[in-house]
Order: structure tokens, then sequence, then C-alpha cells
């Protein structure tokens, strides 16, 4: 007897796409039967053995309709190689519309073809009866090419969505009937789509995978791999493996792995019984970005090991990550232009301004008293340009001695000095390649070390302490300082020809004093930002205003928290810090009656059916799912929770971020924010919005 499938998807025309893709790629196994928001036919669902759900939202919306007994599997998408080549074949920084039936929809395949790394396209979404279409000249689509408007010159058809590797096993294997992976078409269908290293990692490490699956997974790898057995012999060798090691198969099979390549340290899984993440092995002078897990039988004792391996190769494009771990550090820009606050006709010019140079990759040197936001501006135009993808490294050159400086821009190899890391460290400007190096206070940094960092940003090229080795970096280079460089160029103190080098686009950030406008601004944003609750006199607004401020946004951001840990309901003058009281001798100011504050105003579109003008309305969602699932769990949780959470889930915040979203939140009742760990709850009127928002969805979807 067939095994029963149901496919639960929120379009008819999708679920009936799922079932012919099974019944091909299965050579039609199973009873497939599909169910749909569309048709509403949810009670129809009998006994399933498993259920397939287009996403999360579409199972918990209709999981009180699933037998309690059936297996169930979130699809994962991907795409055919034929439609990612037609993707790469674009020229970079080339701007495309995505253009499917809805603007979710629309947005879901955005997300998946940046998953599967076509960084260099930008992608803005349409679909029908939106307000107002992209004027672009390029469509792509996923098999819509109805749907695309008028006028575009060039629709790139990239086909109707494909299952994933890790869906196709996983079907299979909680079907109970592994053995339909060796059927030819199986094998055929994983050679013609893009294969997930996530999805294959996930389904790896689970205990049923049996031998003829690894199989069917070495013919599709495009990496190294090597699979021993309980005694530590190897069973599994494909042919990658033997082009990186340089060793044949017919000379390993069978043999001990510490006799053949002792450098991987499997030892370490058998112990651990966990997966040994992404690690670079050194292999006969090269460096080998390893993955290591552990397989289990069905009683969870460890049966065997497999390593995944490439080798890591400092110029491909595609190793930027790996070079952050081999410092265990992950270096991410946390700004955008969003996190910087100001009304003031300055804040709003530079603000453009740095959007203009982010397009650009010539060196910017920002300058600016110190507490000014110079760092967020770095952060901000890095997330703006075309290397958001990678690195943004930041150091500051004040904060280290010479040799250490050096050390930590350039690298250095294994015994270069006393004290140096056996295997050598790689710098900054490698772990920066195709990303951003930001060098603060680099009016700081010794002369020698000026003479170095002209050479690297003149030749592309780095060499590493104790080598002669030349390794060729693209970076972009942003540079912060306090001080007047041009005078440290007159004095000699800083070397003419990097000044120029660097202040190729200059940027200057006026102190708070001379932007007073924006200090209403700033009080109001760390006002909302520590959920206060006081009142102030306008005397106090006035002082607060008047101040000098010689230490810019930190000085006030310093201020805002010291009044709010005063815990009064009125602050006037006097209760205003020490250092600020001075000041008031020269204006006059003298402490007043109370006034009404007046509301913090946000100004958040809020119509629960209009996405499109609402571009905060999937952060919101999201958190608030977040703080819903914790609520049902009666679980109080936090800020960093909720980043973990999102990082590990492949949505990207800054904790920042975070924290206004926050608080626009609580303004509009949805949550609740507590102090110290007592974290964040979901509100009532939280829960309310919540399910119109997926109500409203379900409704574009259809």
């Amino acid at each position: 007897m067939k095994k029963k499938i149901g496919i639960i998807t929120y379009s008819h025309k999708s679920g009936i796409h799922y079932k012919e893709l099974l019944d091909n790629v299965f050579e039609n196994e199973f009873e497939i039967v599909t169910f749909s928001f569309e048709k509403n036919d949810f009670s129809k669902i009998d006994k399933v053995d498993l259920v397939l759900a287009s996403n999360d939202s579409i199972y918990e919306a209709t999981r009180y309709f699933v037998p309690e007994e059936s297996n169930v599997i979130i699809i994962d998408l991907t795409i055919s190689k034929n439609s990612y080549k037609k993707l790469m074949a674009i020229s970079k920084g080339t701007d495309a519309m995505l253009v499917n039936l809805s603007l979710n929809m629309a947005v879901e395949t955005i997300g998946l073809l940046y998953q599967l790394g076509i960084y260099h396209l930008r992608f803005y979404p349409a679909y029908p009866n939106m307000d107002s279409v992209p004027d672009l000249d390029i469509a792509v689509t996923p098999g819509e090419k109805l749907l695309v408007p008028k006028g575009v010159k060039k629709v790139i058809d990239i086909g109707n969505r494909l299952f994933s590797m890790g869906t196709i096993i996983n079907i299979a294997v909680k079907a109970g009937i592994e053995s339909l992976l060796s059927l030819s078409n199986v094998r055929e269908y994983f050679d013609n789509i893009v294969v997930k290293d996530s999805a294959l990692k996930r389904f790896l490490t689970k205990a049923d995978i049996l031998e003829n699956q690894v199989d069917v997974l070495l013919k599709t790898l495009n990496k190294g791999f090597i699979g021993i057995n309980r005694k530590g012999i190897i069973t599994e060798y494909n042919d990658i493996a033997e082009s990186i090691l340089g060793i044949k198969k017919a000379h390993v099979m069978g043999r001990r792995i510490k006799n053949v390549a002792s450098e991987f340290p499997f030892e370490q899984v058998y112990k651990t019984g966990k997966i040994l993440g992404d690690i670079i092995v050194r292999y006969k002078g090269q460096n080998i970005s390893t993955l290591i897990f552990p397989v289990h039988d069905l009683s969870n004792n460890i049966t065997g090991a497999y390593a995944t391996f490439n080798l890591f190769n400092e110029l491909e494009k595609n190793q930027h990550k790996l070079r952050a771990q081999l410092v265990n550090k992950g270096h991410r820009a946390k700004y955008t232009l969003d996190d910087i606050v100001g009304e003031s006709d300055n804040t709003k010019n530079l603000k453009q301004v740095a959007q203009k140079m982010a397009q650009s990759d010539s060196s910017i040197l920002i300058s600016g008293e110190s507490g000014t936001g110079k760092e967020l501006y770095a952060h901000a135009i890095h997330n703006l340009s075309n290397r958001r993808p990678y690195q943004l490294v930041a150091i500051n050159c004040a904060a280290l001695p010479e040799s250490l400086l050096e050390s930590e821009l350039f690298g250095y190899e294994e015994g270069a000095f006393t004290g140096a890391l056996k295997g050598g460290k790689i710098g900054f400007f490698e772990l920066a390649h195709l990303g951003t190096l930001f060098l603060d206070e680099i009016s700081e940094m010794p002369l020698s070390l000026q003479t170095r960092l002209l050479r690297v940003i003149q030749e592309r090229e780095v060499i590493r302490i104790g080598s002669d080795k030349v390794i060729d970096v693209d970076v972009r280079i942003i540079a912060a300082t306090n001080r007047e460089l041009k005078k440290l160029v007159n004095q000699g103190k800083f070397r003419r020809d990097l000044y120029y080098r660097l202040n190729v686009l200059p940027l200057n950030i006026a102190p708070l004093r001379d932007r007073k406008q924006d200090i209403h601004a700033i009080m109001d944003f760390y006002y909302c930002k520590l959920n206060s609750s006081y009142e102030i006199t306008d005397s106090a607004k006035a002082a607060l205003v008047n101040h000098e401020w010689e230490g810019n946004v930190r000085e006030l951001r310093n201020c805002m928290e010291y009044l709010d840990y005063l815990s009064k309901n009125l602050v006037d003058v006097e209760d205003l810090p020490s250092d600020i009281l001075p000041s008031l001798k020269t204006t006059g100011i003298k402490p007043s009656t109370p006034v009404e504050r007046e509301p913090y105003d946000i100004h958040i579109t809020h119509p629960y059916f209009a996405f499109e003008k609402n571009p905060k309305l999937d952060k919101y969602r999201y958190i608030l799912t977040v703080l819903y699932e914790a609520y049902l769990n009666r679980e109080r949780i936090g800020r960093r929770k909720i980043l973990t959470l999102a990082d590990n889930e492949g949505h990207f915040f800054s904790e920042q971020e975070i924290r206004t979203l926050l608080m626009e939140m609580q303004v509009h009742g949805w949550v609740e924010i507590s102090r110290g760990r007592r974290g964040t709850t979901i509100t009532n009127q939280g829960i309310d919005y919540l399910k119109k928002v997926a109500s409203s969805e379900t409704c574009t979807s259809r």
C-alpha cells in the first residue's frame, strides 16, 4: 500500500505544482493529495503518513487539522542550476524587479535567491495591483511571466521553485522508504538543482541517514567528502577529496584515517558526539575548511563520522565568512542610516551625502569630534554599499601598541616572533577582503605603519609579518579621526601622501552644539529607548538645548540615562547633571513650573492590509511572533534573546534596531517593556494585531 502525503499551501496552483514535482521525482511511489487556503478544504484532511507545509505559518494555521500521528516537513526550496546560471550571467549591481503573485511571495523568492548567493543583483518586489510598479528594464519571475508589467525589456523566467535536496531526502526518510533515493530520477533531480549547504549539513547529521543515501550525496556534493566507520577506517571518499588531498581513492579506502590524514580531528567528534563546526585544518601546507559530524544509529550510538571540506583559498570571494572564523570573530555592520537620529538640515544633508558615497569604492575620511557618531556612519555606508554581503572589520588605531597593531592589520606567519600563535594569524586586511576596513582614530597610527598602510592601499597587496608571500586583497577603506589631519600633515606627524589617499571622499560631522535641532530628536529617541516616564519642564529643556555638549551625542545619551535613573516624576533645572549646571549661569535659565510633556511621535503607517506602505511590518511581525511564542511558553525574553533567535533564523537586526522596534511597538500598545531581566512581553493588543496581519497576508496570497 502506498504511503500517503498531504501538501498544504496558500494557493491551489502551488499545491498542484508540488504534487507533480514529487510524482515525477519519486516515480508515483506516493499517494499525494493537496489542500489550500484557496480551497479552504482542511477539514477533509484524513489520515496521512506525511504532511508537507509550504512554510511555518501555514503549518501553525492548520496544525489542528493535521492528525497527531502524521510526520510534518516544512518545505525548503531552491532553483535549478540552469536558472542559477541565467541570474549569475547578469552584470553586477543590476536592478531587477522580482514578479510574483503577491508581495509576500515576491519577498520570499527574493530571500531565497539571496540565500543561494545571488548577491550581485538588487531585487525589487512587483506584484498585481501594486500602487507603484518599479521602473526597471529587467524582470525575474518564478513561472509568472503573464504578471510581468508591460514595457519591461528583458524577462528572465527561473521557473517554479523546486524542493531542496534536504526536503527530498527528508521525505524519503520520514516515509521509511530510503531506497527511493537510489532511483535514477532522484539522482537526475539532484544533479539539476542548486544544493544548499545548510540543508546538506542538517540532514547528514540525522540518525536515520543510511549508506545508500550517502552514495547519492557523494555524487552531488561540490566539496570533498571522507566517511569513516567506528574503527576509524575510511569507507567513503569522493573525487573532490582526491583532488584536494592529492591521494587516489584506491590508496585510502579501507585504511585508517590516522594513517592517511591524521590532521582531521575525528577523535574529537567521537568524544563529544557533537558536530565540529567550520574549522581550518592545515594539511600538507594548505588550509582546508572542514565540517565534521557524527552519525548515530537508532539507539543514538555513534557508528561513524563524516567530514566535508574545501580548500580555504584566500583569494576566493566565497571565503569571507571563514576568514572571520580564523580569528574566532564575527564582523558585521550593525547600524544603518535609520539608526542616526536627527532633524537638522545638517544631519539630513550628511545622510544624503553618505548614501551617495556608499555607491563608490573610493576611500572615505570621516572627521568629527568624539561622540558625534563617526562609527555609525561607517557602518551605515557599508550596509548601503555593494560590499554589504561581506565583512566590515573595525579596528581602533589608538587602542593597540605599534607592534600589536601591525600584527593585527597585516597578520603573521608561524614563528614570525616570540609569542606568535602556532599556525600564524590572518590579518584584518585579509579578513576584510571584498568588504570594508574601518580604521578609527587613524591619526594615532605610527608613521612606520602609515608607510605600510599606504602601500597596501596603492598596490592592493599585503604581506604577512615573517612571510614573503604576496596576498591580493580587495578592501574599501573608511578612516575616522577627531583631530585635524591637515595640521598633523603640516607638523610632519602624518604622511601627506597617505592623507590624500584616505581623504578622497571627506565626510565631516558637525558637533552637536552646531546642530541644535537634533537635540530634541535625540532626547526623544533616548526617552523612548529608556522607557522613561518623567515630565520635563521648559526651563530644563532650554538648558539642555543651550548646553555646549562637548561630548556630543555620547554626552547627551549619558544625560538622558542620568535623568531616567533619578526616578522623578518631574525633572527641572536643578535636577540636571552637575557638569551642565555651570553653563546655566551664562544663559540665566531658572527653574520653572511643570509643563505637559508632548508624546513621542514615531510616525508609523499602520494599515493592516497595506504591507507595501509599511516596510517595517515584516520586522514587527517577526518580533511579535517571537514574543507570542514566549508568551505561550510562559517565558519572558529580552532584546539579546530576540537578537540570538533572529540571527539563528537568518533575520538580520542590530541590537539598536531591535530596541527601536520594541519601543515603537510599545507606543502602539503591542508590547510591554520591563526593566532589567524581566524582559519584554506581548500584550493582548499585540496578539490581536499579529492575528490581523496573518489574516491580511492570507487574503493577499489568494
